[in-house]
């Protein structure tokens, strides 16, 4: 049998037609070299064993499978016995939802797995049901029945359509698997008839929608239609009243008669009603949503949550329409989804915390308002998208941009996404974004002509669209590796930098400074990281931080907790924090997932200033990695402590140029000696200061 980790080695092979270059894959699969070889050998070992391919390690480091299309396809057809421990939950679950009933017997025959085994994978399937205030109930003749309110079950189907249905082509096996899955249970429903049906709403309500919110609406409408044709029906809905005078009720009512029509089936009032809640819960591409209930209200909170967001970060935004009306694009339908348990189909919370950490707190504190008026706790994935609206503001109020080139942007996430890979591609790059649509929008604004952009940039996959026009697939979050596939593109650069020494010594040529320190902020605020400010002291080096008291090699630890608190406690005894420093750390990764692992096995943990007496670092390597979240390997461990936001950054970005270009990881575990640590250290910061290597660019 094979496991995750190797199907990700697999599906890299298979995706880049069989070849594989070993560096690349440590750094895309975020695994190590040596579990990879290994993993290799597994998986040629199976492929052998049963006919079905081979791959091969060749010299330089270079990977080959064979006749990847013909292992793809054995995979998918034997997947549910190849990785059945590691999808057995999901194809159970996928099994009870859309059947309403499960049998033990035929569990245990189709997995081949005893009857004390499946009862315990349904204790881990209840629980999940149980979120949703569903039930599995004895029946002596029919075996396990699926009880629970109609909408709660669709809500559930809808979760499990958004997170494992995939229409077209899929780079992920699993995704692959679990789609054919999903798909046997809506036979005769085209989803051809689906999209045409919901475009003539969006047409008629004049409205354009992201990608995320036309799949939710897609997907519900698919579950709508087949439980309508097996006679189940909701019977209520808490928002008859509002939605009776919108434009959305009266789209959806217009165009439902061709749907049952298709379909030969009846939507009662109720049906409708939950309908036209999507429709009124998705992102959009408009601006002009005052049709809510308690708009104005929400559009003075929204007024509120900017003063106090400026404020916290010094920085007046209140005249920044552009960001109220981003926000209140977002917060508007967002209030609606919140309130009729309408979850989010894609997550970009991992990625928000790892790059705006520092945004997303603020963000959150700043929305206060909002949760009482909601008396309900604000989604994080609803506030990531907040955090991608300040992100862009703060930008937009800190840096000023020429346009030139041409560039079509293509994104599914809606106007707060997409406006954020603009300011992004902005802050990098001379160019100019002609228009920002969702991919359902692209063949139209294409074939039409009626834009003719010399890129197109897109955050999603676009297998199926044939342009001359080069296509950049990107994430959210433009990253260094991001950066890179751009600059193959050759696009333009801003990349000057100014010393605020050079721009204090012009203005003494004209003028009387009378406060250094007010023109240097006002600089900064205005000017922002195009500047170098070379007119401070120089900040600690990483030798001054991490002594050799703080440094303990080799140690035998068995989770993450105790690598954290192990960390934590070097802080503590070396008097650089609190007491409660590592428990604190512990709550930051426990709340926020393992963003603190920012390259392959290490791990820089780190909590408030406020249990921080001074700025130190300490660093711990472990014998044998501890797993975080997700699977995540990890043996190697600094941990920092900074009496500010800045003391530590300048130590920090130099440890990871080390960690980068000077193979340190490997060369910390290849001693038992603290002394060895730091001679490496000094040597590297002796060869920084003669010129030898290049500084970190960050």
């Amino acid at each position: 049998m094979l496991n995750k980790r190797m199907l990700l080695i697999i599906e890299y092979l298979i995706n880049n037609n069989g070849k594989g270059i070993l560096k690349e894959m440590v750094d895309f699969i975020n695994m190590s070299e040596r579990t990879i070889r290994y993993d290799i050998d597994k998986i040629n070992e199976f492929l052998l064993d049963n006919k079905a391919g081979k791959v091969i390690k060749k010299p330089k480091g270079e990977i080959e499978l064979f006749n990847p299309q013909k292992v793809k396809n054995y995979l998918l057809e034997n997947f549910h016995k190849i990785f059945f421990l590691e999808y057995r939950d999901i194809s159970i679950l996928i099994s009870i939802l859309f059947k309403g009933k499960i049998n033990i017997s035929h569990l245990c025959e189709e997995f081949d797995l005893s009857r004390t085994t499946i009862k315990n994978d349904l204790k881990g399937i209840k629980k999940v049901l149980s979120k949703y205030n569903l039930e599995l109930i004895i029946n002596p003749k029919k075996g396990l029945l699926l009880e629970g309110k109609e909408e709660d079950v669709r809500r559930l189907q809808l979760k499990i359509l958004n997170d494992h249905f995939k229409i077209g082509c899929s780079k992920s096996l699993e995704k692959t698997y679990t789609s054919i899955l999903i798909q046997k249970n809506f036979k005769g429903i085209d989803i051809k008839h689906i999209n045409s049906f919901i475009d003539d709403i969006t047409k008629l309500i004049d409205k354009v929608i992201s990608d995320e919110a036309y799949s939710i609406i897609r997907n519900y409408t698919l579950i709508m239609i087949s439980r309508i044709k097996e006679e189940f029906y909701l019977n209520s809905s808490p928002n008859k009243k509002f939605m009776s005078a919108t434009e959305e009720i009266s789209a959806v009512s217009k165009t439902i008669p061709i749907l049952e029509e298709n379909y030969q089936i009846n939507l009662n009032e109720f049906e409708i009603f939950k309908l036209t809640d999507y429709f009124l819960g998705s992102h959009s591409y408009n601006t002009n949503m005052s049709f809510y209930k308690n708009w104005i209200e929400i559009e003075t909170m929204t007024k509120k949550i900017i003063r106090k967001f400026g404020k916290e970060i010094c920085l007046d935004l209140s005249k920044d329409e552009f960001l109220i009306n981003g926000l209140l694009n977002h917060i508007k339908p967002a209030i609606h989804r919140i309130k009729n348990n309408i979850e989010l189909k894609n997550s970009i919370y991992t990625e928000v915390i790892v790059e705006y950490p520092k945004l997303f707190e603020i963000t959150k504190n700043s929305i206060t308002i909002l949760e009482d008026f909601l008396e309900k706790p604000f989604p994080q994935e609803e506030v990531c998208f907040l955090v991608l609206h300040f992100k862009g503001a703060v930008d937009r109020n800190l840096y000023q941009k020429k346009e030139t080139k041409k560039i079509l942007l293509v994104c599914g996430g809606g106007l707060g996404t997409s406006k954020l890979i603009e300011q992004q591609l902005k802050e990098n790059y001379d160019i100019n974004i002609i228009k920002t649509i969702p991919l359902n929008q692209l063949e139209k604004t294409i074939v039409e002509k009626k834009e003719t952009p010399d890129l197109i940039i897109t955050t999603l996959e676009i297998n199926e669209f044939n342009t001359e026009i080069p296509v950049i697939h990107v994430k959210t979050i433009l990253n260094t590796e991001e950066l890179k596939k751009l600059e193959k593109y050759n696009l333009p650069k801003y990349n000057k930098k100014i010393l605020i020494s050079n721009i204090l010594k012009s203005l003494r040529k004209g003028a009387v400074i009378k406060d250094e320190k007010i023109i240097i902020n006002e600089l900064k605020k205005h000017l922002g990281n195009k500047l170098i400010d070379d007119t401070k002291g120089e900040p600690p080096i990483l030798s001054e931080l991490l002594l050799q008291s703080n440094i303990e090699l080799n140690l035998n630890i068995k989770t993450w907790e105790e690598a954290i608190k192990k960390a934590g406690n070097i802080l503590y005894r070396e008097g650089y924090v609190e007491g409660n420093y590592s428990t604190e750390m512990i709550k930051v990764i426990s709340r926020f997932g393992p963003y603190m692992v920012i390259a392959p096995n290490l791990a820089i943990p780190h909590t408030e200033k406020k249990y921080v007496k001074k700025t130190g670092m300490c660093l711990i390597t472990l014998t044998q990695p501890v797993y975080f979240s997700g699977g995540i390997p990890v043996n190697t461990v600094l941990a920092f402590s900074s009496v500010d936001d800045s003391e530590h950054f300048f130590a920090l970005s130099k440890f990871l140029e080390m960690v980068k270009s000077y193979d340190f990881l490997k060369k910390a575990h290849n001693t038992s000696s603290p002394k060895k640590i730091i001679e490496i250290i000094k040597k590297y910061e002796f060869l920084i200061n003669l010129g030898k290597h290049k500084e970190p660019n960050f």
